[in-house]
């Protein structure tokens, strides 16, 4: 019985210190892998998270760039201003501006206009000098744009001379039909530049310009009803925009000049590099996309 007794204590006599430090150990070592691959885990799921916010900001950019780039061009003739890129020196952002028509048409600069003066600009006479020059051909175009003028008043309208690629937005005034004689425009204040009759045109249009200004990708509308107009923030947080043309010919280019044929242009590449922080690390992030040019595919 003495013997049962004894034998029962040391069973029930649990683990040593020993066993109990190696044990402590042990669950140290596991806890500590358990918290190590959860840390870990944390930060992964964070920097994915802090990638995806980068690459929604560049793909909703990217998404407002195509829309211009797929509507440029619409309602304006060969010689138009569609496109203008400026290439970035060295590694620097490029400027992009793009323009499409608000109404159908041109109108022709069929008399001298003289820098610093307040001229009438000359659509159309009955007894032409010019060709282009015609009245009647010009009567229809005068009519929607008096019209148009008279809805979305006050409205700024653009004067390009492709010859001498000289070009400005002015805020139309008033459009007169002098007795079945001459069709004229009238703009307030005075002009910058001087243009040649026969070799400019004038035009209803809006342009997006995009650009970066303090790590913003930036766009001002200008043209049109003056209310339209503004700068507006594309995306925030951007190093570098890169613009390419592709040309119907196969080649590519990175400068367009507005005097230049713009129906060549066939697509327009555009690379975003965008950035973040996480942990006081910069996260940096490239989004690009290649978007045709619809008129010009349509011509």
């Amino acid at each position: 019985m003495i013997y049962q007794i004894r034998f029962l204590a040391s069973r029930q006599r649990g683990f040593s210190l020993i066993e109990l430090l190696i044990g402590l150990l042990i669950s140290s070592v596991i806890l500590a892998a358990v918290m190590s691959s959860f840390l870990s885990t944390k930060r992964s799921l964070a920097r994915d998270t802090v990638y995806s916010r980068i690459q929604q900001n560049l793909e909703a950019a990217l998404n407002i760039i195509a829309q211009d780039i797929k509507n440029a061009g619409n309602l304006l003739n060969d010689l138009a201003p569609v496109f203008e890129l400026t290439n970035g020196a060295g590694a620097s952002p490029d400027q992009l501006i793009i323009r499409r028509g608000l109404r159908i048409g041109a109108l022709p600069v069929c008399q001298n206009i003289t820098s610093g003066s307040s001229d009438l600009i000359y659509a159309g006479f009955v007894v032409w000098n010019l060709p282009g020059c015609i009245y009647s051909l010009q009567q229809g175009t005068f009519n929607i744009w008096d019209h148009y003028n008279l809805t979305n008043a006050p409205v700024l309208a653009y004067i390009y001379n492709v010859y001498s690629n000289v070009g400005e937005f002015f805020q139309l005034n008033s459009f007169t039909d002098t007795a079945n004689t001459n069709l004229t425009l009238s703009r307030v204040d005075t002009w910058t530049y001087g243009y040649t009759a026969g070799q400019a045109n004038v035009y209803l249009l809006e342009q997006k310009r995009y650009y970066i200004s303090g790590n913003n990708l930036m766009m001002t509308t200008t043209g049109g009803p003056l209310s339209t107009n503004g700068n507006s923030l594309v995306a925030f947080n951007i190093k570098n925009i890169q613009i390419t043309f592709s040309l119907n010919d196969g080649t590519t280019t990175s400068t367009f000049l507005p005097s230049n044929y713009w129906r060549v242009v066939k697509s327009v590449r555009v690379i975003i590099t965008g950035f973040d922080s996480y942990l006081g690390e910069e996260v940096v992030k490239t989004a690009e996309g290649t978007f045709a040019v619809r008129a010009s595919l349509t011509s």
